[in-house]
């Protein structure tokens, strides 16, 4: 038997872009909240995956409400691309996230590789702390900067 779909729509359905974005950033970090950093002896790697999509989410929010309002798309900017949503939403007038900014090296690398999500037996940095500390200081950013219209 296949699951009916809800009966009420999405509460981000007809919401401009951005809005959608910080919903879903809010969603995926909610969803890794109480999670264990590690299962046995192995890094929690779907906590991770949760936490660094909603960083990039959140990125993409804010950067979304700039091309509403007119900026230029930067060119050649990669879907999981951390650093350069970042880097981007900078530009763009984000003032700055120390606990991002200060775990790029690490973050970005394994978000862009899809390491979280497809982990391999080499050798990973220590994520516990660091994704839990950036992916809630970039959400606190962003959110009173996206516009409810």
């Amino acid at each position: 038997m296949r699951p009916k779909p809800p009966i009420f729509p999405s509460p981000t359905h007809g919401l401009p872009m951005p809005l959608q974005y910080l919903a879903r950033a809010r969603l995926f970090s909610d969803a890794s909240i109480g999670d264990a950093g590690y299962v046995g002896a192995e890094m929690n790697w779907p906590k991770y995956a949760l936490l660094l999509q909603s960083i990039e989410l959140a990125l993409k929010a804010y950067c979304f409400q700039r091309f509403n309002d007119g900026q230029p798309r930067p060119k050649g900017l990669h879907n999981h691309d951390l650093r350069g949503w970042y880097e981007a939403a900078c530009d763009y007038g984000l003032p700055s996230v120390p606990e991002l900014a200060e775990s790029l090296d690490i973050l970005g690398p394994v978000h862009l590789d899809s390491s979280a999500r497809y982990p391999t037996n080499r050798p990973a940095h220590e994520l516990a702390g660091i994704a839990d500390h950036a992916a809630h200081a970039v959400i606190e950013a962003v959110s009173p900067l996206i516009r409810k219209s």
